[in-house]
């Protein structure tokens, strides 16, 4: 996994994380990212991760999300829970 910084937007802060992504194939990644506290999503509120499977975003069930990752609770998966997947893109 590579540390990186997401870009700070006007107005918001850097956020600190580490990414994976598979080498032999671009359309698989997992993203970990550190809580905020401060965040009005719950599940950004916590570490949380991201994982992207054969191009789509993967949501808690291990199933594609519908819509975008920003805002959809479902496309943040807490760390906690995630530890606890059987596989590193379903649970």
């Amino acid at each position: 996994m590579k540390p990186y910084k997401k870009a700070a937007q006007p107005g918001r802060k850097e956020k600190p994380g580490v990414r994976w992504e598979d080498p032999s194939n671009d359309g698989n990644g997992v993203r970990v990212d550190k809580g905020d506290p401060d965040h009005t999503n719950t599940t950004q509120q916590v570490d949380h991760v991201i994982v992207r499977y054969g191009g789509t975003v993967r949501g808690r069930d291990g199933q594609p999300i519908e819509g975008r990752v920003r805002g959809n609770e479902d496309a943040h998966i807490p760390l906690i829970e995630y530890l606890n997947w059987e596989t590193w893109y379903a649970p």
